[in-house]
């Protein structure tokens, strides 16, 4: 099973450019945005991925994006096996679970 990572992003005071450049790296680094949610994205790793190997792996994107945006960040991270899922209301585009 491959790992999946979650990560829940606060720029605080970010300027729209400083926001833009970080999301940049992020996408660059193959990370996808949730749709209808703010500052959440998502990562599946390969099958040899360990979760403390992963757990570098984003932490070292973030600072990466960080660094070139000059943008601050406070982060929620999660790593595990299941797939991320999504919930909404049907018009918000969302998955339902």
């Amino acid at each position: 099973m491959k790992l999946q990572a979650q990560v829940t992003l606060d720029l605080p005071q970010a300027t729209d450019s400083q926001r833009k450049s970080f999301y940049e790296v992020l996408n660059t680094e193959k990370w996808c945005k949730q749709g209808n949610i703010t500052t959440t994205w998502t990562m599946t790793f390969t099958e040899n991925a360990s979760p403390d190997g992963a757990l570098k792996t984003i932490k070292e994107d973030l600072d990466k994006a960080s660094k070139k945006s000059g943008a601050s960040y406070t982060a929620s991270i999660s790593i595990g096996f299941a797939p991320v899922k999504v919930s909404g209301k049907p018009n918000a585009a969302a998955l339902e679970i």
